[in-house]
């Protein structure tokens, strides 16, 4: 697994596409809402931090599990909306 961290660029290429996935949620204004309590700087690196890890980079991910990180959301019927927002 670690062969397709390195292949995609490594952590450069996962911070970048955060850091992108993030402009076009924050300009959205579909989901923007979800963000505006959010501290940004903190969400952006334990989202670099998931997608490290389940790339296959070194170390380890120390943050909540998907269940309970969307914890507020359970339950929720996830909008079509917002689908197509992730999957442009």
């Amino acid at each position: 697994m670690r062969d397709v961290f390195k292949r995609i660029g490594g952590k450069a290429a996962v911070d970048a596409a955060v850091d992108r996935f993030y402009v076009y949620m924050l300009e959205d204004d579909r989901v923007k809402h979800f963000f505006a309590n959010i501290n940004m700087e903190k969400q952006r690196q334990h989202q670099k931090d998931f997608i490290g890890f389940a790339l296959g980079a070194e170390g380890g991910y120390a943050g909540k599990d998907m269940r309970a990180a969307h914890q507020a959301e359970a339950g929720a019927i996830v909008e079509s909306t917002r689908t197509d927002v992730l999957c442009r």
